[in-house]
């Protein structure tokens, strides 16, 4: 009887592999492309440098004389304007994508602000959790069932955001506002 061949298929993200996971497939465009995306870190700096740079190129020549211009659109000026139209809304994409970020991170601020062990910080992200405020509302019981998190753990938590709060209440001079009307209750 001849023995059967398996075929082994092997997928971009096969976690057997070493060179493939998560962010090695999201850098280099999934499994089709072997190239890396050049604005997969700091896009922002990234873009506006090719921008500014295509920009720069197009417009200070013909500052300077109008042959210089021309010569210069003739020879890479084709280059510079698809810098100019292909970069330009990666550029605008990325930062309307960090003032999101940025507003989501004042509206919920993250566990990272608070004084906690790198362990618990971890283990909160691990399991979803990554503001203060989802933090807060999860109950001493759910978080117990984590693994690797401890009664003294949660309590660390719970104090650690009572002292953040304090210390926002400070920060604005201490508000007496819903206390009521002569500032105790």
């Amino acid at each position: 009887m001849p023995r059967q061949r398996t075929l082994t298929l092997r997928l971009p993200l096969d976690r057997a592999h070493p060179h493939t996971s998560v962010r090695t497939a999201y850098r280099f465009g999934g499994g089709a492309s072997r190239l890396p995306d050049p604005f997969a870190e700091h896009p922002i700096r990234r873009s506006a440098t090719v921008v500014a740079a295509c920009a720069l190129t197009v417009t200070v020549p013909f500052l300077i004389s109008d042959t210089l211009g021309t010569a210069v659109m003739l020879s890479v000026g084709i280059f510079a304007v698809a810098g100019l139209v292909f970069v330009t809304p990666i550029l605008v994409w990325s930062l309307i994508e960090a003032a999101l970020l940025a507003l989501r991170r004042h509206i919920y601020p993250d566990v990272e602000l608070l004084d906690l062990p790198p362990r618990v910080t971890h283990i909160l992200r691990r399991h979803g959790i990554a503001s203060i405020r989802a933090t807060e509302h999860t109950a001493d019981d759910a978080l117990l069932a984590f693994s690797n998190l401890e009664p003294r753990d949660v309590h660390a938590i719970r104090r650690a955001i009572r002292l953040w709060k304090y210390r926002r209440w400070q920060e604005q001079g201490f508000p007496t506002r819903g206390v009521g009307d002569r500032g105790w209750g």
